[in-house]
């Protein structure tokens, strides 16, 4: 007798393209829900139209992330699927202000406000989510001044890394188990470098595919005040945990990280040197511009990169709009110094091409300077020890003259690297 049994249908595929996340959820979560409803305030009748009442916003618990949740969200939501239209201004601004509400972005802001005539928030202590919202209400021109690199990525961005030469992952056992120890180890030193709690956990998980390592770490501790029912301040310092990824891809040998800008960098080395022997296995195809150096005393700043104690600009040409050139130079010291300072910022503020300068780094422990030149496509120096490697690395990282490629995760990436990290937490809460 023939069976009954109707065929299974066919299984269907998704066209739909992977999400994309325009900024980082966290910026809204962390935000003080006053702050965040002056931020928003110009747009009140369209967020009402969506849902999103601002007295039910403002009135709501910091630790009640409903309404926020659905602010992200409506950012997000194509412009067919919802009757009211999200307001494009306001979706540019949070594009616009959430990779500075970043530990860089505030120390970049409070950096430029301490330099202004009348200082606005050195003082206040308020978390990155809070001053980049003040300032933006209050002083709107020191974000137009500060270009820094965003040390937190959306966890949609991976940076590739290639191999110099294909080689497998130590396999399970001893040998893999002493790598993860130097490695944890050296990142727990890099992080106390940076007046980071030494704590470092890595956790590793295998598939057939991949090697997921899962990095967690402390970010720097954040001070602010609350207030009591009495309406009494009390000062807070605390402490939060965040997170960075790394993939080994078995078949090709490459290495995904998410994390840091300036982690993935020390990532990419520390991987290499533990689990590889060479710290130079992993290749970073950076790119480089020269527009932060527009502004000149940001980029030239040399506080927060460990190890750089002065920068001194010593050379910088220029190509004008109509092709021709100029320079200027100075072998006595700074350029910033010299006669030629006001001249030199006038033309940087003008339709001037950046196309190479020379820079002088006094690093710790070296009794001469590390001069540096640097073109739109690459750097130049001669002492290419490891520490001035890293050194130079970093304040290129952080002040966004060097940049990791970036691109968006897959949506199997997303799914297989949140399904390894649930597997973590699910094995941590079982022990213990």
């Amino acid at each position: 007798m023939p069976d009954a049994t109707p065929p299974a249908p066919a299984p269907t595929t998704s066209t739909a393209p992977p999400r994309r996340f325009l900024f980082d959820r966290a910026f809204l979560d962390r935000m003080d829900r006053a702050l965040l409803c002056l931020l928003v305030a110009p747009h009140a009748d369209a967020l009402s139209l969506l849902g999103i009442p601002l007295a039910d916003l403002r009135a709501s618990a910091q630790t009640d992330r409903r309404l926020v949740e659905k602010l992200y969200d409506a950012a997000h939501a194509p412009t067919a699927s919802t009757t009211s239209v999200f307001p494009a201004e306001l979706r540019a601004l949070f594009i616009t202000l959430s990779p500075l509400a970043t530990t860089t972005g505030q120390a970049a802001l409070i950096r430029r406000d301490a330099a202004s005539p009348i200082p606005l928030f050195v003082h206040r202590r308020l978390p990155p989510a809070d001053l980049v919202a003040s300032v933006h209400l209050e002083a709107p021109h020191l974000l137009k001044e500060v270009r820094v690199a965003s040390d937190t990525e959306t966890a949609d961005t991976f940076t590739d890394f290639a191999p110099t030469t294909p080689r497998p992952f130590p396999a399970a056992g001893d040998a893999r188990d002493t790598a993860v120890t130097a490695f944890t180890s050296l990142l727990s030193a890099w992080l106390v470098e940076r007046s980071r709690s030494p704590l470092c956990r890595v956790r590793l998980t295998e598939t057939a595919a991949d090697i997921l390592l899962v990095i967690e770490f402390c970010a720097p501790p954040t001070s602010f005040d609350t207030v009591d029912e009495r309406l009494e301040l009390t000062q807070i310092n605390a402490v939060t945990t965040d997170r960075a990824l790394a993939v080994f891809d078995k078949e090709s040998g490459g290495l995904s990280v998410h994390g840091w800008t300036s982690m993935k960098e020390a990532l990419r080395r520390f991987i290499g040197a533990c689990f590889f022997a060479d710290a130079r296995h992993f290749t970073s195809g950076a790119v480089y511009s020269l527009e932060p150096l527009r502004h000149l005393d940001v980029a030239l700043d040399p506080s927060g990169i460990p190890g750089l104690e002065a920068i001194e600009l010593r050379d910088i040409q220029l190509l004008n709009p109509d092709d021709s050139t100029r320079g200027y130079a100075w072998s006595n010291g700074d350029l910033r110094k010299s006669a030629n300072d006001a001249e030199l910022r006038a033309a940087l503020a003008t339709q001037t091409t950046i196309q190479s300068v020379k820079l002088y780094l006094k690093i710790k422990d070296r009794k001469r300077p590390t001069a540096v030149t640097l073109t739109a496509n690459r750097k130049k120096y001669l002492r290419r020890a490891a520490d001035v490697e890293r050194v130079l690395n970093e304040l290129l990282l952080a002040r966004g003259i060097m940049k990791l490629p970036e691109r968006a995760a897959t949506t199997t990436e997303i799914a297989a690297t949140s399904a390894s990290i649930a597997s973590i937490a699910a094995s941590v809460d079982q022990t213990g």
